[in-house]
């Protein structure tokens, strides 16, 4: 694992791993705006994931080698906008945080890496919404728009930037039943679900797939739509 420093332009507040294309691993070779990236809890193993510490500043970095490495980076207070890119992430490894706030030591989770046909991503326009969040169904009926889902069925939720969202669900990861089964694999039927806006899209047939999966939606307020595969 390499944490390499990159230069950025924007905020964001907190700590947080983001999805953006085209992050360099040579030091300062891009400048990446930090504003335009999105939160991502879940990377594929030949995706560089960017750091960005807020208002923090990388102190250490630990690594603990086993069947799933765990790395985590010891922060503390005073830093002025780092953001590190990790490359050389293998499937399985979780990276978290380890910093103080209020005199307080908090353990904060910040991703997985999955292999890529584990992994379903479903992306899009979300435009008037905060935030997507996914929830799984045992079927479409099941569902009343009218009402908003039970939080027992809440699998994961994406933040919306300049319109945009990127929902990440590993296949027979987290969340699970009280039986230890993944809740997509019990409940197949996806809702996206915003303040405005809704989407059912039936994950049967991904499920089985051995190849990772990558769909659309249209979240925009005042619409609900199908979600294809491109």
């Amino acid at each position: 694992m390499k944490l390499t420093p990159v230069r950025s332009i924007g905020r964001r507040t907190g700590v947080a791993a983001l999805c953006i294309d085209g992050i360099p691993v040579t030091e300062g070779q891009t400048t990446i705006a930090i504003s335009q990236g999105l939160r991502c809890f879940l990377f594929r193993s030949n995706e560089t994931p960017l750091v960005w510490l807020d208002s923090y500043r990388l102190k250490s970095t630990k690594v603990y080698d086993g069947a799933s490495p765990s790395i985590v980076l010891e922060l503390e207070e005073g830093g002025q906008g780092e953001a590190y890119a990790l490359s050389g992430l293998t499937p399985g490894s979780e990276v978290y945080v380890l910093l103080r706030r209020n005199g307080v030591a908090i353990f904060e989770y910040l991703f997985r890496v999955v292999e890529n046909e584990a992994l379903i991503e479903v992306y899009g326009s979300a435009e008037g919404a905060v935030k997507v969040t996914a929830f799984a169904y045992a079927a479409a009926e099941d569902f009343n728009a009218s009402q908003p889902p039970p939080a027992s069925l809440y699998v994961t939720e994406s933040e919306v930037v300049d319109g945009r969202f990127l929902l990440r669900i590993e296949k027979r990861g987290a969340p699970f039943t009280r039986q230890g089964r993944p809740l997509i694999e019990v409940n197949s039927t996806l809702v996206l679900y915003t303040e405005c806006s809704y989407s059912v899209i039936d994950l049967t047939d991904y499920l089985a797939s051995d190849r990772g999966v990558r769909l659309t939606a249209n979240l925009d307020c005042k619409k609900s739509s199908e979600t294809r595969t491109p």
